[in-house]
């Protein structure tokens, strides 16, 4: 059972990306621009998510940049070796993704290059 929850509600900085594991998993990844603060202490979290399967097929065909969607899953350490030493970083991986922009906005918003904050 999976104690670890988030819930994030936020804008796409770019088109998804989206591929194919050897053994066939589509998936899916994309940055989330969260605000948080308020008054003189506000700021934008970039949030990297991670989608599996039939989910990260419907977000790489349905969104795009300044998408705004809502992620539900939970928080994910990868952990790497490069030359200068390890790394890591936290991943939302996404159990579900609501699409909170309508379609014919999101289509304005390529046209445009207008992004919504």
């Amino acid at each position: 059972m999976n104690y670890n929850k988030v819930i994030f509600a936020g804008y796409l900085g770019a088109d998804p990306e989206s591929w194919t594991t050897p053994n066939e998993k589509s998936v899916c990844s994309f940055s989330l621009a969260v605000g948080f603060g308020s008054g003189d202490y506000k700021g934008t979290a970039w949030l990297p998510v991670v989608c599996w399967g039939r989910l990260a097929e419907t977000c790489s065909q349905y969104l795009s940049k300044g998408s705004n969607v809502l992620v539900e899953g939970h928080i994910r350490q990868e952990n790497w070796k490069t030359e200068q030493g390890r790394r890591s970083r936290l991943v939302v991986w996404a159990e579900q993704v609501r699409f909170l922009t309508r379609q014919e906005r999101q289509q304005e918003q390529k046209a445009d290059g207008d992004f919504p904050f």
